[in-house]
């Protein structure tokens, strides 16, 4: 009988640990992000807009909320880029960090919206503020995509 009762202790324990090793490997914060579409510009003050493609490919940590790779925006690459939610996105080119606007993002990076600031990084070549939303079909969804995210 204690022969038995030790193998099933055993299996239990191997079937727990083995259930241990899955969910780690299952639940890992960080996974590979590859994004290919068409995104919403448009300019906050004077709401002029057009579709641009955008890319993204790297990864994202899910604890940190935060995607680390190159961003592509209308031709635009900007390589080592860190992206994260409602914090400055800041690119590097070996050892120079650039601040190239204000991302914000949804918990599982699948919306997105770029805030760019900077005069040499307008998207639209106008004054003032450049956003970029995805995904979105139009100027109304694009719009309610950043008030949506920044509300987060």
């Amino acid at each position: 009988m204690n022969k038995i009762r030790f193998y099933l202790m055993c299996i239990a324990l191997g079937i727990l640990i083995s259930l241990g090793v899955v969910y780690l490997f299952l639940s890992s914060p960080t996974r590979s992000i590859k994004i290919t579409g068409n995104a919403i510009a448009y300019n906050i003050e004077i709401q002029i807009h057009k579709t641009i493609p955008i890319q993204l490919d790297g990864t994202y940590d899910k604890s940190k909320n935060t995607f680390l790779g190159t961003l592509n925006v209308g031709g635009t690459v900007f390589k080592h880029t860190i992206i994260a939610n409602g914090f400055q996105m800041i690119t590097y080119d070996n050892t120079t960090r650039t601040l190239i606007g204000t991302a914000y993002i949804n918990s599982d990076m699948t919306e997105i919206s770029l805030e760019f600031n900077r005069e040499e990084l307008l998207i639209l070549n106008e004054g003032g503020t450049s956003v970029v939303s995805y995904p979105a079909n139009n100027l109304t969804e694009a719009v309610q995509l950043n008030q949506k995210l920044k509300a987060r």
